[in-house]
């Protein structure tokens, strides 16, 4: 393969494209599942019941922020939290999808530690997304 890299700017200029598209939605998942590339909607058991709401991420001048390196970009949204009014199974990690009909998941993370729930259990997430280059730049 010849010499290509997408330099900084342009993986910035591409995060700050994508972020302030179509809305996203923060939904956190049920099912003991590690995240993997060929991972769709349908792989992940959506939480229900007990206070849960999905959240939308809503786009402004400062939900965000964009770190670069010379081999990743992190978009990081500002932190959301749900408070759960019961049981609602347990916690294994969150998504980050498109809205409508057919949901496309942009980004997965799995929790450290599972995260039982309960009247009161509040459950913190920061949600990132990160783009990690196949090639970086050293």
């Amino acid at each position: 393969m010849a010499n290509s890299t997408l330099p900084n700017e342009g993986r910035e200029h591409i995060a700050e494209t994508y972020w302030n598209g179509s809305q996203k939605l923060l939904k956190l998942y049920t099912n003991d599942k590690i995240p993997a590339r060929g991972d769709t909607y349908n792989d992940y058991t959506i939480a229900s019941g007990s206070g849960y709401e999905d959240k939308t991420l809503v786009v402004g001048e400062d939900t965000f922020a964009i770190t670069t390196t010379d081999d990743e970009t992190i978009i990081t949204y500002a932190q959301q939290s749900w408070t759960f009014t019961g049981d609602a199974g347990t916690i294994y990690g969150y998504i980050i999808t498109t809205s409508g009909t057919s949901p496309v998941v942009l980004q997965a993370q799995r929790f450290d530690i599972p995260q039982p729930t309960s009247n009161g259990k509040i459950i913190k997430v920061t949600p990132r997304i990160v783009d990690k280059s196949e090639y970086p730049l050293s």
